[in-house]
Protein backbone atom coordinates (compact mmCIF):
# COMPACT_ATOMS: atom_id res chain seq x y z
CA UNK A 1 0.00 0.00 0.00
CA UNK A 2 1.42 3.36 -1.04
CA UNK A 3 1.78 6.19 1.44
CA UNK A 4 -0.56 9.06 0.64
CA UNK A 5 0.32 12.73 0.88
CA UNK A 6 -2.03 13.04 3.86
CA UNK A 7 -0.27 10.21 5.69
CA UNK A 8 3.11 11.77 5.01
CA UNK A 9 1.95 15.18 6.26
CA UNK A 10 0.44 13.55 9.37
CA UNK A 11 3.73 11.76 10.07
CA UNK A 12 5.78 14.95 9.69
CA UNK A 13 3.34 16.85 11.91
CA UNK A 14 3.69 14.11 14.52
CA UNK A 15 7.48 14.44 14.43
CA UNK A 16 7.15 18.20 14.75
CA UNK A 17 4.71 17.85 17.65
CA UNK A 18 7.04 15.51 19.54
CA UNK A 19 10.02 17.79 18.92
CA UNK A 20 8.10 20.91 19.95
CA UNK A 21 6.97 19.21 23.14
CA UNK A 22 10.51 18.24 24.13
CA UNK A 23 11.66 21.77 23.25
CA UNK A 24 8.95 23.38 25.37
CA UNK A 25 9.70 21.16 28.36
CA UNK A 26 13.48 21.19 27.90
CA UNK A 27 13.62 17.56 28.94
CA UNK A 28 11.08 14.85 29.58
CA UNK A 29 11.22 11.16 30.53
CA UNK A 30 10.50 9.21 27.36
CA UNK A 31 7.96 7.02 29.13
CA UNK A 32 6.00 10.06 30.27
CA UNK A 33 5.89 11.43 26.74
CA UNK A 34 4.81 8.05 25.36
CA UNK A 35 2.06 7.90 27.99
CA UNK A 36 0.65 11.10 26.51
CA UNK A 37 0.72 9.90 22.89
CA UNK A 38 -0.08 6.20 23.33
CA UNK A 39 -3.71 6.82 22.35
CA UNK A 40 -2.66 8.01 18.89
CA UNK A 41 0.44 5.91 18.16
CA UNK A 42 1.77 2.53 19.17
CA UNK A 43 5.12 1.98 20.89
CA UNK A 44 6.89 0.93 17.69
CA UNK A 45 5.82 4.13 15.87
CA UNK A 46 6.79 6.23 18.90
CA UNK A 47 10.25 4.67 19.13
CA UNK A 48 10.77 5.18 15.38
CA UNK A 49 9.77 8.86 15.68
CA UNK A 50 12.09 9.42 18.65
CA UNK A 51 14.93 7.64 16.81
CA UNK A 52 14.45 10.02 13.88
CA UNK A 53 14.59 13.05 16.19
CA UNK A 54 17.69 11.73 17.97
CA UNK A 55 19.35 10.80 14.67
CA UNK A 56 18.71 14.29 13.31
CA UNK A 57 20.40 15.89 16.33
CA UNK A 58 17.29 17.79 17.41
CA UNK A 59 16.77 15.70 20.55
CA UNK A 60 19.29 13.65 22.51
CA UNK A 61 18.85 10.86 25.01
CA UNK A 62 20.24 11.02 28.52
CA UNK A 63 19.37 7.59 29.83
CA UNK A 64 15.59 7.41 29.47
CA UNK A 65 15.21 11.21 29.39
CA UNK A 66 14.71 13.07 26.11
CA UNK A 67 16.57 16.39 26.09
CA UNK A 68 16.18 19.28 23.64
CA UNK A 69 19.56 19.50 21.88
CA UNK A 70 19.28 22.86 20.09
CA UNK A 71 19.29 26.27 21.70
CA UNK A 72 19.50 28.85 18.92
CA UNK A 73 18.23 29.42 15.40
CA UNK A 74 21.77 28.99 14.09
CA UNK A 75 21.97 25.53 15.66
CA UNK A 76 18.69 24.58 13.98
CA UNK A 77 20.09 25.70 10.62
CA UNK A 78 23.31 23.76 11.24
CA UNK A 79 21.36 20.66 12.24
CA UNK A 80 19.28 20.80 9.05
CA UNK A 81 22.45 21.17 6.99
CA UNK A 82 24.16 18.24 8.74
CA UNK A 83 21.24 15.80 8.68
CA UNK A 84 18.96 14.73 5.89
CA UNK A 85 15.97 14.45 8.25
CA UNK A 86 14.38 17.81 8.98
CA UNK A 87 11.05 18.97 10.28
CA UNK A 88 8.66 21.03 8.16
CA UNK A 89 8.13 24.69 8.98
CA UNK A 90 5.06 25.39 11.12
CA UNK A 91 3.43 22.18 12.23
CA UNK A 92 1.97 21.30 15.56
CA UNK A 93 2.85 20.73 19.17
CA UNK A 94 1.47 18.54 21.89
CA UNK A 95 0.04 20.31 24.87
CA UNK A 96 -0.14 18.31 28.06
CA UNK A 97 -2.97 19.50 30.26
CA UNK A 98 -4.19 16.95 32.79
CA UNK A 99 -2.04 13.78 32.75
CA UNK A 100 -2.90 11.54 29.83
CA UNK A 101 -4.58 14.20 27.70
CA UNK A 102 -3.14 15.26 24.37
CA UNK A 103 -4.14 18.30 22.38
CA UNK A 104 -2.49 18.78 18.96
CA UNK A 105 -2.18 22.42 17.93
CA UNK A 106 -1.42 23.47 14.40
CA UNK A 107 0.63 26.56 13.67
Amino acid sequence: MATTKEQLVAGLNTLRALADTVKELGEVPSGHLYNVVMGIMDLQAYEKAISLLVGSGIVRRRGNVLVWALSTREEVAESKAEHSTSLPPGGSRLVVSPPGFLTPRFA
